[in-house]
């Protein structure tokens, strides 16, 4: 399915349903890559993940993120956790050309994420706990929304 983050929205089309796999296949194209004339370019987006509050997946939230990194010419994923408001990320990098494959999921208990040339499984962190999970829909950007139409393909499928 091809998400789309129109200029100037954080959110993505389709709205996704906030019940469902996290397990999903993905690849950014040519019509992937942003450019945003400050630090923001560096901020991480959501591609994906689980929530124990869905008003604010700030508070707890375990996440796969993602950013086009024009001085390295490539896109960078990462585990991305929320707790208890403060961000951690940056554990672990994956590097991918344009459209190149990867697999992910975020839920309650890890973010696995997996190219053919590496490997990221990342145990939440402690202090994210929740008896109950959404799905987080795709976010664009930390402060900043796209200038352009940014779009990318990821299909969701509880069988993989």
């Amino acid at each position: 399915m091809k998400i789309k983050h129109l200029a100037g929205q954080h959110i993505c089309q389709p709205v996704i349903f906030p019940f469902g796999t996290t397990k999903c296949e993905f690849y950014f194209t040519e019509k992937s890559k942003y450019f945003i004339n400050s630090e923001d370019q560096y901020d991480w987006n959501k591609l994906i993940g689980v929530t124990a509050n869905l008003a604010d997946p700030s508070k707890n939230a375990s996440m796969i993120a993602w950013r086009y990194h024009p001085r390295l010419g490539c896109f960078q994923v990462t585990p991305y956790f929320n707790v208890n408001k403060k961000q951690i990320y940056e554990q672990d990098i994956i590097n991918l050309k344009v459209n190149q494959k990867c697999f992910g999921e975020a839920n309650k208990d890890r973010v696995f994420i997996s190219s053919d040339e590496k490997t990221i499984d990342q145990k939440v962190p402690s202090g994210l706990k929740s008896w109950i999970w959404f799905r987080i829909q795709p976010w664009f950007g930390g402060n900043t929304t796209p200038k352009t139409d940014v779009e990318y393909e990821m299909v969701l499928n509880s069988l993989m």
